[in-house]
């Protein structure tokens, strides 16, 4: 329980509040919503990779051909457009924009999502009406190795491995890992461990928790497999 009040402790403190920024989306609509649903895939964005952003629209009717569709990027703003054209079929019709985004610098972004559709599906003229969405999206810098002197302990992680100096020999000395939600997801031993196997992990953000001669350390770091 000790360990877990530090550990919320730590998330508290103002320089890490916005290290949480990355689960966090808020988010704007438009009155009169036929947008259903956001996604990004992987949750968890990197600036080496690109990712693919999802929006699932319901049209008063059908179909609902998707007919012009871009994004742009613009500083610390994302803006994506589309346009469908719907038909008069007398049912709704369910359509998923997809937007793959290259890679972005580290930093939060805002991304703007304008949708138009019109009212001819043969010609494509005609505004029938106009929905936007507006959220934030984290970008974190990958770290693929990182060593740190903390006081009196040495560490460094390598894709998923983390080494330790010494071989530890004190049977309090652990290890604790958390998730960017706060619970728990990995504890070790340290007891004679000089590389500690995070392979069970997914990529994410993480927080470390190391218990070393009576002290307490806390690392954050972005594991990458």
């Amino acid at each position: 329980m000790a360990l877990i009040n530090r550990f919320k402790f730590f998330l508290e403190k103002k320089t890490f509040g916005a290290l949480l920024l990355i689960i966090f989306f808020s988010s704007v609509r438009s009155p009169g919503q036929i947008i259903t649903s956001f996604s990004i895939n992987p949750p968890v964005l990197n600036d080496t990779t690109s990712f693919d952003i999802y929006i699932t629209s319901i049209y008063p009717d059908g179909p609902c051909d998707l007919h012009i569709q871009s994004y742009s990027v613009f500083g610390s703003i994302v803006e994506a457009q589309s346009e469908h054209c719907i038909g008069s079929l007398g049912s709704s019709c369910i359509s998923t924009d997809t937007f793959h985004i290259l890679p972005l610098v580290a930093g939060t972004y805002i991304f703007r999502y304008d949708l138009t559709y019109t009212l001819d599906s043969a010609s494509c003229t005609g505004i029938a009406g106009t929905n936007y969405y507006s959220t934030s999206i984290s970008v974190f810098p990958i770290i693929t190795g990182v060593e740190s002197d903390i006081a009196d302990i040495k560490y460094s992680i390598h894709g998923n491995q983390l080494y330790l100096p010494d071989k530890y020999s004190d049977d309090d000395n652990s290890i604790t890992i958390f998730n960017i939600s706060g619970l728990e997801v990995f504890n070790k031993k340290l007891y004679g461990i000089e590389v500690v196997d995070l392979s069970e992990l997914s990529d994410g953000i993480y927080f470390c928790c190391l218990f070393v001669n009576q002290k307490q350390y806390f690392i954050k770091f972005f594991l990458h497999n």
